[in-house]
């Protein structure tokens, strides 16, 4: 399974854009199965990571943020085997 995501920012600043897969547990925190970061100083951003996570069948969401910025993005659920 793929997760990724873009942004764009109004100026040119170094930050890091983070993309996540998270598996959905009952338990909080949900673990995160594979990250990527994007450094860059610059306006456009893109982060993209995979992984098999041991071909489990469970839920999982793709997550991206800011490491800056307290404010996250989370796509739904999807139940899926993976690998």
């Amino acid at each position: 399974m793929t997760a990724y995501n873009d942004a764009t920012c109004g100026t040119s600043v170094t930050r890091t854009f983070r993309v996540e897969i998270k598996r959905n547990v009952d338990v909080l925190p949900d673990p995160v199965v594979s990250s990527y970061d994007d450094y860059w100083t610059g306006q456009h951003y893109y982060a993209e990571t995979s992984s098999c996570d041991g071909g489990r069948s469970a839920k999982y969401y793709g997550r991206s943020f800011f490491t800056s910025h307290p404010t996250y993005e989370d796509t739904g659920n999807l139940t899926v085997t993976t690998c």
